[in-house]
């Protein structure tokens, strides 16, 4: 069985599913379990758990197993990377220990025996009310994650419930819930520093919790012939409560599965940030669903696996055993994947990746490496096995100097492999070879990574192929072609603007209601320079009591934002390489309606739409993160809300693409900047036009 990654479904880590025969394993995790007094515990159930490494989709996977006379237990691993393995043993008598290892590639050694260790459990005191405040009896009470299944407690008639938790377990919250009444969270400091919204791990006065009553939001899932899909998974990303400073993954407990007709009801607290969605079933790939979808009611499409198997050669021609094999691209509805797997003693490997898809396979050793292979996956037709031969790795090298031309000396570097012909591979193929409706075409496959050394100079073994080269500020981007075994040299230069401290003052709306005080800010940067988006976030913070905050030195234009402490105002600020102080507007979100018509007046009827913020930096328009969603009704009237206040914002309609189409394609758009002492915005009647081509 492969494991499929992604850049998805966080919330999904805590989805545990019990290792069936069926699951393939590669290796044995050995174990023991004693007292205090180092003695070993025989006869204790100890809980395996362990999640595929970070670019997967699979949730996590739950072993059982009970030690033997001398304290030892065995539990197995599966195939392919896994990370964050924990360990849990428990006597079921106050008694329990944990321990968390790192992270296994395929073909590494296991590690050495893990030791866990049983101690008296930390307890924890909880009263829960409902939202009426009277004690609510009933209630489901434990600590995030949820594999601590035998540390859950229900509250009696007057709310009360004592919960415990093995001391060396790093909790992310502690968690009230009932599947009809509602839920309520406290969340645990990780950083030594309680903030507000944060208790303490050592908290050791009686936990009040309230319960914030569900909310349902109706969902449907269906294949690519839009035929409905049973029994599919609906897992929320995470919840975050408006009175909380921070979200906690939601594992299991919102997880809803579709019935018959392929619906599925999700509940999220009420007045909840709606999350992302992720999506499972076996035999089809998992994926996460933006929020933006989950409002528009559209239906979840979900895109079948299919094989994909081949042979790995020497460059004499004879089987390649044990080399890692990756197949990486990007998918249409959902978003880039990776698939790996490790050649057997033939020389074969075997994985599953999505359909209606584009993807590269690859493979390579510590000095060989395979040419890259474009795949175009259909969703319903099966592909022929390939075959990959390695070749000897190129030798790169050079200097890396800073702007002015001085040695960077230790400065990290990688190598991007991408697909090929600058990333328009694909967008080169005849029309009828292309998907149908097919994904963006860009994506990265695999990377390499380097430092330079005291006088500047660095060198890495690539493979041939084309790569995007980024410096360690991320603001760095430049391709290279590797086309021969032959040594080339390189020199780089990093044209990073000088770093500089941020000193930001948070301002208000005289009435508006909202507060600077202790407000949390967020800085968000480019990944890397051609990217107009910026997302990655770089640094989290809170204002002083006036609204005043500075950062640490920073190099790059940055979007920051800023969320008050009831999490009711919000501001975004763009700020420029050359600005080192600046004002950032807090104030209540914005509600902007009005009707969409086409040049002739016909109604832009029940199509979804998206708004996002827009500026303008070095003659190019630039986005931040922040997006709205929401559909145009049968008149085209629309209603966007909690956009941010005093920003320009572009709003987009999509269509699906035509046959030899890549990708979605832009059909409608329109600008409106939002107001900043108006919570209500009426945009009026909106003519839109087609983008000039």
């Amino acid at each position: 069985m492969s494991r499929i990654g992604s850049l998805l479904l966080f919330g999904l880590l805590l989805t545990a599913t019990t290792v069936t025969a069926q699951d393939r394993f590669e290796a044995m995790q050995y174990g023991f379990v004693v007292d205090e007094r180092d003695r070993p515990v025989p006869d204790i159930e100890v809980r395996g758990l362990w999640k595929p490494e970070y670019r997967s989709p699979f949730g996590s996977s739950l072993g059982i197993t009970r030690t033997d006379q001398e304290g030892k237990f065995v539990v197995p691993l599966p195939a392919g990377n896994v990370s964050g393995i924990e360990f849990l043993a428990s006597d079921g008598n106050g008694l329990a220990g944990y321990v968390k290892r790192g992270t296994t590639r395929i073909g590494e050694p296991v590690w050495e025996p893990a030791k866990v260790v049983l101690k008296p459990c930390r307890r924890y005191d909880v009263q829960v009310k409902d939202a009426e405040g009277n004690p609510s009896e009933g209630i489901h009470v434990s600590v995030m994650p949820e594999f601590l299944g035998e540390f859950v407690q229900q509250t009696d008639a007057q709310g009360k419930a004592t919960i415990r938790a093995p001391t060396e377990h790093k909790a992310d919250a502690i968690l009230a819930w009932d599947k009809e009444r509602g839920m309520d969270y406290a969340a645990f400091d990780r950083f030594g520093k309680v903030e507000p919204g944060r208790i303490s791990p050592m908290h050791s006065e009686t936990v009040q919790m309230k319960l914030v009553p569900w909310k349902t939001y109706p969902i449907q899932v269906v294949d690519l012939d839009e035929q409905p899909i049973v029994q599919a998974a609906l897992t929320p990303e995470w919840v975050h409560l408006p009175r909380r400073l921070t979200p906690i993954p939601s594992g299991t407990l919102m997880t809803a599965y579709t019935d018959d007709k392929g619906w599925a009801k999700v509940r999220i607290p009420e007045d909840s940030l709606i999350p992302s969605i992720g999506v499972q079933k076996p035999g089809y790939y998992t994926h996460k669903v933006l929020s933006n979808i989950v409002q528009s009611k559209a239906p979840i499409k979900m895109v079948p696996l299919v094989p994909v198997k081949g042979t790995i050669l020497n460059p004499d021609g004879s089987p390649a055993e044990g080399v890692p094999v990756n197949c990486s691209g990007s998918n249409e509805p959902t978003s880039g994947f990776s698939s790996y797997d490790r050649t057997d003693n033939e020389g074969k490997f075997y994985l599953e990746v999505p359909g209606n898809s584009y993807a590269i396979v690859f493979a390579k050793t510590e000095a060989l490496a395979a040419p890259v292979k474009p795949l175009v996956i259909h969703h319903d037709q099966p592909l022929e096995p390939i075959t990959l031969t390695l070749k000897p790795m190129a030798r790169v090298f050079g200097k890396l100097a800073d702007r002015n031309g001085q040695p960077l000396k230790m400065e990290k570097l990688s190598f991007h492999r991408i697909d090929g012909k600058g990333g328009k591979y694909f967008e080169t193929l005849p029309v009828d070879q292309r998907l149908k409706n097919g994904p963006r075409h860009s994506f990265t496959s695999e990377r390499y990574n380097t430092k330079s050394d005291e006088q500047g100079n660095y060198e890495v073994l690539l493979g041939q192929g084309q790569y995007e080269i980024r410096l360690r500020n991320r603001t760095q981007h430049q391709e290279l072609m590797v086309d021969s075994e032959e040594p080339k040299k390189l020199d780089l230069r990093n044209e990073a603007f000088p770093e500089r401290v941020l000193s930001g003052h948070v301002v208000t709306v005289e009435g508006s209601g909202c507060s600077a005080a202790r407000a949390r800010v967020q800085g968000l940067a480019q990944s890397h320079r051609s990217s107009k988006e910026f997302y990655y976030a770089t640094f989290q913070m809170s204002c002083d009591e006036k609204g005043n905050f500075e950062t640490k030195p920073l190099g790059y234009p940055y979007v920051v934002t800023v969320k008050s402490r009831d999490g009711k105002c919000q501001g975004l600020a763009f700020v420029p390489p050359d600005t080192d102080e600046f004002d950032i507007l807090l104030a209540a979100p914005i509600k902007a309606t009005g009707t969409l018509v086409e040049q002739n007046g016909t109604p832009v009827a029940n199509r979804p739409i998206t708004a996002i913020v827009e500026f303008e930096f070095n003659g190019e328009v630039h986005s931040a993160t922040a997006k709205w969603g929401t559909t145009t009704d049968a008149q085209g009237r629309f209603e966007l809300t909690g956009l941010v206040a005093g920003q320009k914002c572009s709003v987009r309609v999509l269509r699906e693409a035509q046959p030899g189409e890549i990708g979605q394609r832009l059909e409608f758009a329109f600008h409106f900047t939002t107001q900043e002492n108006n919570a209500s915005q009426y945009l009026g009647e909106v003519k839109v036009a087609s983008p000039k081509k």
